[in-house]
Formats: C-alpha cells, structure tokens, sequence
C-alpha cells in the first residue's frame, strides 16, 4: 500500500489539455526584432554623424589650422568620415536632417584639409620670410 500513496508515481496533467494546433504557443516574430535592431543602428549612425558635426561647428568653419600641428585632432578627422560613412551605409544619406549634416561634414573637412596644406606651405616658407621682407622694403627705399 506504501507504494500506491508515494506522491512521485501519481501522473495528473495540470491545465487543460490543448485539442488543436492552433491553441499552441506562438513564438514572437524575428523579423520585428530585427527591424527593431535596424532602427537603433539606424538612429545610432544618425546621432554620432550629428554629434561630430556639432563637434565640428564649435570649432568653426575656417581657421581650423593655423600651424601644422593644429588643435584639430585626428581622431576627429577620422570621427567625422566615419560617421559620414556610417549613415551612407545604412541608406540615410537622403533624410531631411542628414542630408545637410553631410554637407557640412564634407565642407568642412575639405576646408580643414586646404588650412592644414597652406600652413604647412608657410611653415616651409617661413625661413625666407625675412629675406623677402628686406628686399621689399630695399624696393621701397
């Protein structure tokens, strides 16, 4: 008799039993997941090209470099081209906002890139500066 009341052996189902196939639990969908996913990247590459850009106008459009050790770093230079490549990846490039985002990134890393080659010219030239500051003023006599 022992046997027969030992609560292990006693099998119950619990609930309801499921008649149809159809009553069976669904799984949530992946493609909304990934959607999701793609709208954070999405989102994601649209504020880091807006941040660089605001980076790079607290800095100003011209008189970015005035030596060829600038304040301008590098990492900043590279931060804007890839948030710049970050949002063409992902098709943005055509939204309202990123479309003039992206102009002024390209504008002002072409202006920066002019600023850095004409102080590194002066920089080259600067020796011979005074030499052709005396022949002018000789000039002038």
């Amino acid at each position: 008799n022992l046997y027969r009341s030992d609560p292990v052996s006693v099998f119950k189902p619990s609930g309801e039993m499921r008649k149809n196939k159809s009553d069976q639990d669904t799984f949530p969908d992946p493609r909304k997941w990934q959607e999701a996913e793609a709208k954070r990247q999405d989102a994601a590459a649209c504020e880091t090209l807006e941040m660089a850009v605001t980076r790079a106008r607290a800095r100003g459009p011209n008189n970015l470099a005035t030596s060829p050790t600038d304040a301008v770093a590098d990492e900043d230079v590279v931060g804007m081209q890839e948030a710049i490549a970050g949002v063409c990846e992902r098709g943005l490039q055509d939204e309202p906002g990123n479309k003039e985002l992206i102009v002024f990134a390209n504008q002002w890393l072409k202006t920066l890139e002019a600023e850095r080659v004409l102080a590194a010219a002066l920089e080259e030239a600067r020796p011979m500066l005074h030499i052709i500051g005396r022949r002018t003023a000789m000039g002038n006599a």
